[in-house]
Order: C-alpha cells, then sequence, then structure tokens
C-alpha cells in the first residue's frame, strides 16, 4: 500500500516539464538580454575614425587622443594634460594667503607670502630636491611673557625640517619679519602640504618631532609641493 501511494506523485513529477540548463556562452561578451555583444572595433576601423599619426604612443591616433602629446592621458585626472601639467598630483590647491594660528586670544602666528625656491608657494618638486622657503611671519604670546616660542616648519606628511623664528614675542607688540628655512623633498611621489606650528621649546632643535607631537592641521598650510 505505501508504495502505491507514491505513484501519483510519481507520475505527476514525470508530467512537468523543466527548462533544459542553458550552456556556458562561449562568447566573451554577452549583454543584459543575451545578446552577443558587437564585435570588438578593429584596428583599420579605429584609423578610419581617427585618422593621423598616434605622436605618443598611447595606440590612441591624434585626431581622436585627448592629451595626444600625453601617453598617460591625464593621470592625475584633474583634466589637464601631463604634458603641460605643472601639477601632476590631482587638483591644483587653493592655498590661503596668511593661514594663522590662535589659542583664543592669548596667542597668533600667522605666515605667509610663501615662497619655495622664489618660484611662490606652489612647486613641482624632484625625489630628494633641496628647497629655500621663505615667508614672513608675524607672532605674539600674551600667555607666557618670558617664553622661548618657536614657528616650526616642515612637511605634511613628513615633519618638522626648521623654523622660521625663534626667540621671546612679546604680548602687546608682535614678532614679525621674513625668514627663511631649507626644506628636503620626501623620496616618494605625491603632496606634500607646508605647515607650520607654534612651538615653546628652548630651541628650533634638529629633530623631525612637532612640539607635542602634534601634526599641525590643515589650516596652517602656507605652500605644497608635488613630488615626481
Amino acid at each position: 500500500m505505501r508504495a502505491a501511494s507514491w505513484m501519483p506523485m510519481i507520475a505527476a513529477v514525470a508530467a512537468c516539464s523543466f527548462e533544459p540548463a542553458q550552456p556556458a556562452d562561449p562568447m566573451i561578451g554577452v549583454d543584459a538580454d543575451r545578446r552577443v555583444a558587437d564585435a570588438p572595433v578593429t584596428t583599420a576601423q579605429v584609423d578610419a575614425a581617427c585618422p593621423g599619426g598616434d605622436g605618443d604612443g598611447d595606440r590612441l591616433n591624434d585626431a581622436c587622443d585627448p592629451c595626444p602629446d600625453d601617453a598617460d592621458n591625464d593621470v592625475d585626472g584633474d583634466g589637464v594634460c601631463g604634458d603641460v601639467d605643472d601639477w601632476p598630483c590631482g587638483p591644483r590647491p587653493s592655498l590661503p594667503t596668511f593661514p594663522s594660528w590662535n589659542n583664543g586670544l592669548l596667542e597668533t602666528v600667522t605666515v605667509g607670502h610663501a615662497d619655495i625656491d622664489d618660484d611662490g608657494p606652489i612647486r613641482l618638486v624632484a625625489p630628494g630636491q633641496v628647497l629655500t622657503v621663505r615667508a614672513g611671519y608675524s607672532i605674539f604670546d600674551c600667555a607666557c611673557t618670558n617664553c622661548i616660542d618657536q614657528i616650526q616648519v616642515g612637511l605634511v606628511a613628513g615633519g618638522k625640517q626648521g623654523c622660521l623664528y625663534n626667540g621671546n614675542p612679546q604680548c602687546l607688540s608682535p614678532a614679525a619679519g621674513i625668514s627663511t628655512v631649507t626644506l628636503v623633498a620626501p623620496m616618494a611621489p605625491g603632496r606634500y602640504d607646508l605647515r607650520f606650528r607654534r612651538g615653546n621649546d628652548t630651541t628650533c632643535g634638529t629633530g623631525a618631532d612637532w612640539w607635542d607631537n602634534v601634526v599641525p592641521d590643515a589650516n596652517t598650510t602656507f605652500g605644497a609641493i608635488c613630488v615626481r
């Protein structure tokens, strides 16, 4: 009786029709509705649509090449072809004219008019290049009138490399002037910001650590280099 009870079910299953499994599509490109994608464009078709030579050797004829003299075709994606891009580290940075740091109303440091190798605050440089940075500064300290203060400068990422100022600024009359420091560009390619930080050490020192081991924030950026 038990075997007989399965017979109707077996018959019902046998009566059902199944869609056979689809074989793997041997074509490389198949679109959403399973139609075979267009055949690859041939070199002859490219030459017909874009006549002329390929000056930069990127396999894209000059007539259709957005950067006919740049084989990397704007590698940093800033919309400027590499052969004329003086800042190949992404969008060219926009810097404040007089970046400033303050501790309430008690201390203020301002740095501005930076020149990197007498060519403005933004420079394209080589790995390990030695740079001369000149900038104006102003500092007053009413929090500790007998303290020795520094205006530390360096690169982020990186570290402190020197000081624009090292002295005892007054409270009512800011210490101001123009100073020069020597920096060394990193070896790794990329963008590096030139920033400053107020220190309260006895001297500027030669180490790379910022005062209190705190990296200056973006508001203190007064220059930038692109290492390439």
